[in-house]
C-alpha cells in the first residue's frame, strides 16, 4: 500500500499556527483518522473545519493519504517528506514508508486510545508526561518476553501529593489463541514481580490496561471475563481489563475515574483512580 499524494505541483498557502500543530499532530501520532486530529484540535463539533485544513495541507504537499484504503474507511493521514524536511520534524520508524499495513486496525485502535488519554490528561489536576510507543520500548523490554502497545505515565496532583502512575498498553482487537495469552501475561508477571521493570524505568507503579474488541457478533463482556479470569489464573493481579469501545466512549473527565474495569480477584467494576464515579460526576457538573 502506497500513500496518495498531488499529481500536481503542491499549492502554495498561507500556513498558520493550527496548521503547524495539525502537522505536528499527525506527526506524533504517527499517523491519524479525521477524528483523531478534529479531537485534538478542532473539537468534537468542528469535524468539516478539521477535513478541510487536511485537505488544504495535503494540496500543499505536507500530508498525504495512505492510498487502497476501502471507499468506506475511514482516510489515514500522515506526514510527507515535504512535511517532515518544511516542519524540521524528525524522520522515525513511523514514516509513511515504514507503515505496517497489516497491522493497520489495531495501530489506528491504539492512536484512538492514546488520543483520549491525551484529551483526559488536559483535565485540572491530571498531566501525561511521557508517551512510548511500541517501537521504542522493543530494545528494552522483548528480551522479557515482553512488548506492550505503548507504556504511558500521567501525573496527577491529589491535594499536597503529586502521584505518577504508569500504565502499559494492551489493544486486543482479535480473539488469540488461550495458550498465547496466557504466556503473554505470565511473562508480564515475572517481568514485573522479579523487579526488572523496576530496573529498566525507575518505578513500580504500573497497571496493565487490557482493552478488548469482540469479533463481530461475540460478547464484549465474555472477553472482558476471559480476560480477567486469564490474569487471576496466571496470578498477574496488576491487570486491568476493560471493553475497547467503554473506553473510546468515557468522556475525558471520567476516564481514569469512572468504574469500568474489571480486576482480578475484585468483584465489581474498579477505577483506575480513587474517586471513582464521585469525581467524574464533579468534573462533568
Amino acid at each position: 500500500m502506497s500513500t496518495k499524494s498531488n499529481a500536481r505541483r503542491p499549492r502554495r498557502i498561507q500556513l498558520t499556527a493550527r496548521d503547524e500543530r495539525v502537522v505536528r499532530i499527525v506527526h506524533e501520532l504517527a499517523m491519524a483518522t479525521v477524528e483523531q486530529v478534529q479531537l485534538l484540535e478542532f473539537g468534537e463539533k468542528n469535524r468539516s473545519r478539521a477535513q478541510t485544513r487536511l485537505g488544504v495541507l495535503r494540496q500543499a504537499g505536507y500530508l498525504e493519504t495512505l492510498a487502497g484504503r476501502a471507499p468506506n474507511a475511514p482516510a489515514v493521514w500522515v506526514v510527507s517528506r515535504r512535511g517532515v524536511k518544511a516542519f524540521g520534524l524528525e524522520e522515525t520508524d513511523a514514516s509513511v514508508e515504514r507503515v505496517k499495513y497489516g497491522r493497520l486496525s489495531h495501530d489506528l485502535a491504539v492512536t484512538d486510545c492514546r488520543v483520549r488519554i491525551m484529551l483526559a490528561c488536559r483535565e485540572p489536576g491530571l498531566e501525561l508526561l511521557a508517551w512510548r510507543r511500541e517501537e521504542e520500548l522493543r530494545a528494552t523490554t522483548i528480551r522479557h518476553g515482553v512488548l506492550p502497545d505503548a507504556l504511558f505515565q500521567v501525573g496527577r496532583q491529589d491535594g499536597d501529593r503529586a502521584p505518577k502512575s504508569t500504565f502499559a498498553l494492551e489493544c486486543e482487537v482479535s480473539e488469540k489463541g488461550e495458550r498465547a495469552l496466557k504466556q503473554k501475561y505470565a511473562n508480564f508477571g515475572a517481568y514485573y514481580y522479579g523487579g526488572k521493570f523496576e530496573q529498566d524505568f525507575g518505578t513500580r507503579a504500573l497497571r496493565v490496561l487490557v482493552l478488548v474488541r469482540p469479533e463481530p457478533g461475540a460478547s464484549g463482556a465474555g472477553f472482558v471475563r476471559r480476560m480477567t479470569t486469564m490474569a487471576t489464573t496466571v496470578g498477574v493481579t496488576f491487570v486491568r481489563v476493560a471493553e475497547l469501545a467503554t473506553f473510546l466512549n468515557l468522556s475525558p473527565a471520567e476516564l481514569f475515574f469512572r468504574p469500568v474495569w474489571s480486576q482480578p480477584g475484585v468483584d465489581g467494576p474498579v477505577p483506575l483512580f480513587p474517586g471513582g464515579a464521585t469525581h467524574a460526576q464533579q468534573q462533568v457538573a
